[in-house]
């Protein structure tokens, strides 16, 4: 019996340094690939022409693992108190899914129709009543197939800072990753002329990429 024992402990000591090199491995073969996709990004990227003419100021600027996020503010306000936001959201694909703490990489670029029904499920989940949703447009052919949509929460569950915000996304199948651009704006809900000018504006959204032949982007200011 405890020659059993023993071995079933050093069973369980041996499983467990595989373990931790296994997490380990992942670990290290994640950090090696972020660090090769920050020295080099892929040239695709959300772009709107014009924009220099937009009164948009950048608030705020996050990498997280395999995830960039701009925030965008209209001066005075901050991204700690604002009433209107432009958020660009781009999540790089990897060679295979990591898992790290809090989530997982992207090894293949979801559709579209799929990253939005998972937006919507995660406010959904976020909302005390049911949200308000609309597709505005849907394009599955184009080379960066795409899709827009309209969410409204009249109230968030404590203790969400956020009384209530509604948004327009457009949202893109990149070659390299999913990009995502958020109009936002912390009210109950937009009235049909606003939606229908914000969906026009959001239609003006498209993914450049310097290396296909006669397109030229820029940096968003």
């Amino acid at each position: 019996m405890r020659i059993w024992n023993g071995f079933r402990l050093v069973c369980w000591f041996l499983l467990g340094i595989a373990l931790v090199g296994c997490a380990t491995y992942e670990t290290i073969g994640l950090a090696n690939e972020l660090t090769l996709l920050r020295k080099i990004l892929p040239s695709e990227m959300l772009w709107m022409d014009d924009w220099k003419n937009e009164p948009w100021r950048r608030g705020n600027a996050t990498a997280r693992v395999n995830i960039d996020i701009v925030e965008y503010i209209r001066p005075p306000e901050t991204v700690q108190n604002w009433t209107e936001m432009y958020t660009m959201i781009v999540e790089w694909k990897t060679s295979k899914a990591y898992s790290y703490p809090g989530g997982t990489t992207i090894s293949e670029v979801p559709d579209p129709s799929a990253k939005m029904e998972a937006i919507r499920v995660a406010t959904q989940n976020r909302c005390v009543e049911p949200v308000a949703f609309q597709i505005l447009d849907e394009n599955k052919s184009a080379y960066y197939p795409s899709v827009m949509f309209y969410l409204a929460c009249g109230k968030y569950k404590e203790p969400s800072p956020t009384v209530s915000e509604t948004q327009v996304y457009h949202v893109f199948q990149g070659k390299h990753g999913i990009h995502v651009g958020i109009r936002a704006k912390r009210a109950a809900s937009l009235d049909k002329v606003t939606l229908d000018t914000w969906a026009q504006y959001m239609k003006r959204l498209y993914v450049c990429d310097n290396k296909i032949s006669g397109q030229e982007c820029g940096k968003m200011k």
